[in-house]
């Protein structure tokens, strides 16, 4: 009998083991999964929840405006609140509550309500591609599934004309999403929605690339198929290869 054999089968099995502990470790924040970037152009932009923690208009705490059904409080601090945290790392955090609309019909025919929320924000400024700003959402539940929105706009003429913003995630194989401030000009900003499913009591999301901003953001739970949802797809699926089989 050759017993280096087992020995090293054990020791792969250490290694194997080892290998999967650093990972995860590694991966100790959530991978949150962007949608599209969608151009603004309603109040229907805000998207629905299941529950909504909370919705903050940026950048001017003398408004908070009714959009969708959905009040976004007004937020001008530079370094956050109970329910998430701004830092900056060799930039300045600035918040400015007018200057971020336009008089394009674009702008004025929105909702009142949805012109005061894109007319300010939160912004970063520095003149360095290498500064490392953040966002940490707290008070999370792990193994609950979220939903996080955020919203870009600079829709005046000759102002980030082509520039974008980036939201990334703190994994390092993470996912990056980014949105343009307008349309050279020519229309509104961007918003996008991301979804994740916490795996500490924080999530950290990166902005960039070197001044980036928000406008508005809102954060809530999203329900997830029931086990019985998932059971129903799999038959379906496993009905759909038999056919598939029966007919190769």
């Amino acid at each position: 009998m050759n017993c280096g054999t087992p020995r090293k089968l054990f020791h792969f099995g250490i290694n194997v083991v080892l290998f999967w502990a650093a990972h995860c470790l590694s991966h100790a924040q959530a991978v949150i999964t962007w949608g599209t970037p969608t151009y603004i152009s309603g109040d229907a932009d805000v998207a629905a929840v299941e529950t909504r923690l909370w919705a903050y208009n940026f950048g001017d705490s003398s408004k908070s405006p009714l959009v969708n059904g959905v009040t976004f409080t007004g937020y001008a601090s530079k370094t956050g609140n109970s329910d998430f945290t701004l830092t900056t790392v060799g930039s300045s955090i600035y918040q400015n509550a007018t200057v971020f609309g336009s008089t394009g019909a674009f702008y004025t025919s929105l909702s009142s309500g949805y012109q005061d929320l894109l007319r300010s924000a939160t912004f970063w400024s520095t003149n360095h591609t290498t500064e490392i700003q953040t966002m940490t959402l707290l008070n999370l539940t792990v193994g609950e599934t979220y939903q996080i929105q955020f919203w870009v706009n600079d829709s005046r003429p000759n102002y980030h004309n082509t520039e974008i913003v980036t939201f990334s995630d703190a994994d390092i194989d993470g996912n990056t999403v980014s949105l343009r401030f307008s349309n050279n000009g020519a229309t509104l900003g961007q918003y996008v929605v991301g979804t994740f499913t916490a795996e500490e009591t924080t999530q950290i999301i990166h902005l960039g690339p070197y001044s980036p901003q928000i406008n508005a953001a809102t954060l809530g739970t999203v329900a997830i198929p029931e086990p019985s949802t998932y059971a129903v797809l799999v038959g379906v699926l496993a009905l759909g290869l038999v056919v598939f089989c029966r007919r190769k």
